[in-house]
């Protein structure tokens, strides 16, 4: 990890991933790059991870900084004022629950279940009229 950093020109640099020197800040430096970055002439509000980015593309490094950034961007009193309203209701929705179903299916549906009712006979009188294909146990497994 302390291979990462060097001395150079008086400032404490960090080299990333790709080889590009990042130069480390201190708390009042990276409050006001950060500052700069959001607000500035050039800032859009980004969010933090975005904020993150530019920073480091612009050349800059600390160890909290996507923490910071994060943090940064989430106070922003402009953003939190002009920011779209959830329209999402503050209680728990209550589900509906269909409590008669042949009355909410119509009659058709219950009017099947009568019919299949009327048709069904005993398993003595089925295992008997399947005994010559399959016998009366197999008859009574399906």
């Amino acid at each position: 990890m302390a291979l990462n950093y060097l001395m150079w020109n008086g400032d404490l640099v960090r080299k990333s991933k790709d080889e590009v020197l990042l130069r480390c800040l201190g708390k009042k430096e990276y409050m006001k790059v950060m500052g700069e970055t959001y607000e500035g002439i050039c800032g859009a509000h980004q969010g933090g991870r975005k904020m993150c980015w530019l920073i480091r593309r612009y050349g800059y490094f600390w160890p909290t900084m996507m923490k910071d950034c994060i943090d940064y961007s989430k106070r922003c009193e402009a953003c939190q004022r002009h920011s779209p309203i959830h329209q999402a209701p503050s209680v728990l929705m209550n589900p509906v629950v269909k409590p008669w179903l042949g009355l909410v299916n119509g009659p058709s549906r219950a009017g099947f279940f009568r019919k299949f009712k009327a048709q069904a006979r005993p398993m003595s009188q089925a295992g008997e009229s399947l005994s010559g294909r399959a016998g009366p146990k197999r008859a009574l497994l399906h």
